[in-house]
């Protein structure tokens, strides 16, 4: 397991986070794990405990619960109800904002809520590079460019998804993906 730090920022290379309990973050100013230099690389587990009250106003590109997501890096079983997600950047997902990686059995629920004015927002993911499997995307997605239920822009594999959120005031849209 290794840890590299810089400018504050660690990749979690190796390392396995599991939740062992629901989660609150009602009160809490909450930063996305990983950035492009240094993607989240280890494994979070949500143990399908709920993560819920989730706010992120965000000012930076790759926002989400993780940022960025690595190409060893892995998030699964991870659950997200009542979260509001605003940006005016770009790749914006509840899960990740940009997924290298693998994202798998994830879901969003219906009091989610996605608000962007830029490009590359989906419910799970905004951009996706790797793998999505398994997730179900039940938040509203509204002002944005190129939009998807599961992922704002694909260029990798999704598989086995389902899409039950709004998509509202929308340039380019898909259920599955925007683009």
């Amino acid at each position: 397991m290794s840890s590299r730090v810089n400018n504050g920022y660690t990749s979690y290379e190796g390392y396995h986070i599991k939740l062992d309990c629901d989660v609150d973050m009602e009160n809490v100013e909450y930063m996305p794990i990983g950035v492009k230099n240094y993607p989240f690389q280890g494994t979070f587990d949500g143990n399908s405990d709920i993560i819920s009250n989730l706010k992120i106003s965000s000012k930076q590109d790759n926002c989400g619960l993780f940022g960025v997501v690595g190409e060893k890096g892995k998030i699964k079983n991870v659950k997200i109800a009542s979260a509001t997600l605003e940006s005016n950047r770009n790749n914006i997902g509840l899960i990740a904002g940009e997924n290298y990686g693998t994202i798998d059995l994830c879901s969003t629920d219906n009091l989610s809520l996605i608000s962007s004015n830029e490009f590359n927002v989906g419910g799970i993911v905004g951009k996706n590079y790797g793998l999505v499997n398994n997730s179900v995307n039940s938040a509203s997605i509204s002002n944005a460019e190129q939009v998807g239920g599961i992922a704002g822009e694909n260029s990798g594999i999704i598989q086995n998804c389902t899409n039950n959120g709004e998509i509202t005031n929308i340039d380019t849209a898909g259920g599955i993906s925007g683009e």
